[in-house]
């Protein structure tokens, strides 16, 4: 399994009509990864700080929590 390999292959089935640029390829490629690399590694924090399963906690509550943090980052971002 290579992950850079898969993610090309899909992002060039994708363009069916050649559209994307090779800088564009590289970049979406780029963020693609670092996102899964990223998400996989604070999933595994937040299993680590809150210890059990997932499942286990009010999801709900963690969305909405999860939302007003979102929205003050949002609001945050834009005051620089």
């Amino acid at each position: 399994m290579n992950i850079h390999e898969d993610i090309n292959d899909i992002i060039e089935a994708k363009d069916e009509n050649k559209i994307l640029s090779t800088d564009i390829k590289n970049k979406m490629r780029r963020a693609i990864i670092y996102f899964i690399y990223k998400s996989i590694e604070k999933f595994i924090k937040g299993q680590e700080e809150h210890g059990g399963n997932l499942t286990e906690r009010n999801l709900d509550e963690e969305v909405y929590n999860e939302l007003i943090d979102l929205y003050w980052y949002n609001e945050a971002n834009k005051w620089k």
